[in-house]
């Protein structure tokens, strides 16, 4: 998939998104201004500026408005926290004469020229239109994030791997809002709704231990500069990396999944994204390490980071939790396991009756088959397997049964009391007993409305007690 903007290409740079690529950028660049200040010789600078400016330029051409957001707040971090804490500057010694410096200018020059670049290919006007006009891409973020909480909320233990774009496309994404999304672009959002809200309080908790400790002895004057230093290019790079993955699924752990079934061909962004991921989860164990390692009764300082970190990572679950049961639907869907296949059970009334539709994408989506049951059952709850199903799973199955499409095969199968069947697609031989209606096409395009019509007769013929509906879609 290209992604563009007014007619330009968004770079990807091997990424499916160009957001994903801007976000490992804006991780690798703290890195580059650590080495950039502390390298001593002159065609070392160069190469490491070099480097740096490719960066900025890759940057621009993603027109990632996050990434352009997140490197300001990174370099805002990063270098306030190198001159006014390991430098410790204070602002009554900044003086104009320190603006006019060699070093400074250059920077200026720099950013002039990339700042023209930018003019010059839109990329300025994308930027701008983020505060000044927001797209759809802004505002549905809020929307789907929205959704994100109901669906924690309803399915604390996680509703699985790649369901949660689907559940709030078709359930949670308001009638008036035609939002088609695969994931809750944000990337711990995402995990918290279908992994489950213990698994993102353990990873919450571990990242922020990380977090806390690093600024303990960032913190620490006691500390070596090159040290401090070094932790604060870990921690800006921690912070720039989660930052993206609020506004942005770029740490995908689905697509990550398909490289470690090892298929045989892989492409390259799912390789991207792989690293992208990885990358940022050593950076965590790799500051842990760096502050803990030297010292044992740096271990003290862990114990108290993790305590903090868990404290504070418990907050934030029990605020998004609440926060979902605050806009919380009015029919509740949840996600049931039964004899091997998984269920969306959406429950609408608890004095209402179930029923359970086996559906077929083929024929109908899911919003055309939750529409149309809500018309024609509307005082049902429903119960949907979203996984494939075996004759077990009917044998705690609700009292009415509608099977849509090719699924209709399974009304020979089954001693459901009320079967209905909705657009089939094959003509049985013979109609079981148990269906009581037959929902077929308006327009007979393949001639099979008069069979199924005939069908009917014959049986009713056959069997006087026989009582079959024949209804048009």
């Amino acid at each position: 998939m290209e992604f563009t903007y007014h007619g330009l290409v968004r770079y990807a740079y091997g990424f499916a998104n160009p957001n994903h690529a801007a976000a490992l950028i804006t991780i690798l660049l703290p890195f580059l201004w650590v080495l950039r200040v502390y390298a001593k010789r002159l065609p070392v600078k160069i190469i490491v500026f070099t480097l740096e400016y490719i960066l900025y330029l890759a940057l621009i051409f993603t027109y990632s408005r996050t990434g352009f957001f997140v490197v300001i707040m990174s370099a805002a971090i990063f270098w306030a926290g190198k001159y006014f804490f390991i430098d410790k500057t204070k602002w009554n010694d900044v003086k104009l004469k320190s603006f006019l410096s060699k070093r400074v200018l250059g920077i200026v020059a720099v950013l002039f020229v990339i700042g023209v670049l930018a003019i010059s290919f839109k990329a300025v006007d994308r930027y701008s239109s983020w505060i000044a006009n927001p797209e759809k891409s802004i505002t549905n973020r809020f929307l789907i994030w929205k959704g994100a909480t109901q669906i924690i909320a309803e399915n604390p233990q996680g509703v699985g791997a790649e369901r949660s774009g689907f559940l709030f496309s078709n359930l949670y994404c308001p009638p008036e809002n035609d939002i088609t999304c695969r994931t809750m672009i944000n990337s711990f959002l995402t995990f918290a709704a279908e992994q489950g809200i213990w698994l993102s309080l353990l990873l919450l908790s571990f990242l922020y231990t990380a977090v806390f400790l690093g600024l303990v002895y960032f913190m620490n004057a006691k500390e070596t500069e090159t040290r401090r230093i070094f932790i604060l290019s870990m921690l800006t790079a921690i912070f720039a990396g989660g930052l993206s993955g609020i506004m942005s699924t770029c740490f995908d752990l689905n697509i990550a999944n398909e490289l470690l079934n090892l298929p045989q061909s892989i492409e390259l962004n799912i390789y991207m994204q792989s690293v992208l991921l990885i990358i940022w989860c050593i950076l965590p164990f790799l500051l842990i390490i760096t502050v803990t390692v030297s010292n044992r009764a740096n271990f003290k300082n862990l114990g108290k980071s993790g305590a903090l970190a868990l404290l504070l990572s418990t907050v934030i679950i029990v605020i998004m939790y609440s926060t979902g049961k605050y806009f919380e639907q009015a029919s509740s869907c949840k996600i049931t396991q039964r004899a091997g296949t998984t269920f969306i059970t959406i429950k609408r009334n608890n004095s209402f009756s179930s029923l359970l539709f086996i559906p077929d994408k083929n024929t109908l989506t899911f919003k055309e088959s939750l529409r149309w049951l809500k018309q024609n059952y509307p005082d049902y709850n429903y119960e949907i397997p979203l996984t494939e199903l075996s004759k077990k799973s009917f044998v705690y199955s609700c009292d009415t049964v509608v099977l849509c499409g090719e699924s209709s095969f399974w009304s020979n199968k089954i001693s459901t009391s009320k079967i209905h069947l909705l657009l089939p697609n094959s003509i049985l031989n013979k109609l079981p007993s148990n269906i009581k209606t037959i929902s077929l096409p308006a327009f007979d395009n393949d001639g099979h409305n008069a069979t199924w019509i005939e069908l009917v007769k014959s049986t009713k013929y056959s069997n006087s007690k026989y009582k079959c509906k024949i209804k048009l879609y």
